[in-house]
């Protein structure tokens, strides 16, 4: 697939630089794609051009991943990715907006779609549910001290935690491949080349910061279109895998789809 390409911009927040691709055609409906943890924009690739003819694409890169910043703290709040989702709404005029997000993405963008309904015409969430009930209830089962001090611990591991270092591109490509076996040659090495940044010693890390996953404090209480667009699930932290076996549900009296997969994928 020959790949036209998107114009790549930036926005801030909370006096970060973050990144998004604008794939034209600002006339038509906007539609927002917003991706899952450890992953980047140039996953919907395929889908973006797929459907930029009939929409005004915008995909942002998630704080701490892409080509955005990273945080200096470590620390990625979902508060805080709703609240860049609510500034590029809100700096771009795009409301009401379209939004398709998923997992880590689908979480922010229910939280944002709950928050500003008005500013959202439809909303589907891929995986983006987050904890089940019975998930949270065990978590709200521990005395709070002992939450506290697992999330303090976790925290100080995490501290720890440094980007995987690879000799040359292709054995960040190989990994790539390794993980996401369903991938054909083209679309790992376009996932790995816009995956990647090149470190001062020559070698390449992936981009998203390794102290990336979402971790609030405790509380006291690719995406590839076949024949239509079409889901795939992220693997190994380096791309896209297997598309899963999904199930749907509509919120009576709004536009808000939420699809959610039945079964796992390996991390």
């Amino acid at each position: 697939m020959t790949m036209l390409g998107p114009v790549s911009r930036t926005f801030i927040s909370q006096r970060l630089r973050l990144h998004y691709l604008d794939w034209g055609n600002p006339e038509k409906p906007p539609l927002l794609l917003v991706h899952g943890g450890r992953d980047h924009a140039h996953n919907w690739d395929w889908t973006a051009q797929a459907l930029s003819a009939d929409w005004h694409v915008i995909a942002i890169d998630h704080r701490g991943h892409g080509d955005s910043e990273w945080v200096s703290d470590g620390n990625y709040s979902a508060g805080d990715m709703v609240y860049d989702v609510a500034q590029l709404v809100h700096q771009l005029d795009l409301a009401p907006v379209t939004i398709v997000a998923h997992s880590l993405g689908g979480q922010v963008c229910l939280r944002y779609a709950g928050i500003y309904p008005e500013m959202v015409r439809k909303l589907v969430a891929i995986e983006g549910l987050g904890p089940s009930p019975a998930v949270l209830a065990k978590l709200m089962d521990k005395p709070y001290r002992e939450r506290v001090r697992e999330w303090i611990e976790k925290k100080r591991a995490s501290a720890g935690r440094i980007p995987r270092k690879y000799p040359t591109i292709d054995d960040a490509l190989a990994r790539m491949r390794e993980e996401n076996k369903h991938l054909t040659a083209e679309q790992a090495r376009h996932l790995t080349i816009h995956g990647v940044n090149r470190n001062e010693d020559g070698t390449f890390s992936w981009k998203f910061d390794p102290c990336g996953k979402p971790s609030p404090a405790p509380r006291c209480c690719c995406m590839v279109p076949t024949a239509g667009p079409r889901t795939r699930r992220r693997t190994g932290g380096s791309g896209i895998s297997a598309p899963p076996r999904l199930s749907s549900s509509k919120t009576p009296g709004t536009g808000f789809t939420t699809i959610s997969s039945i079964g796992s994928s390996p991390r």
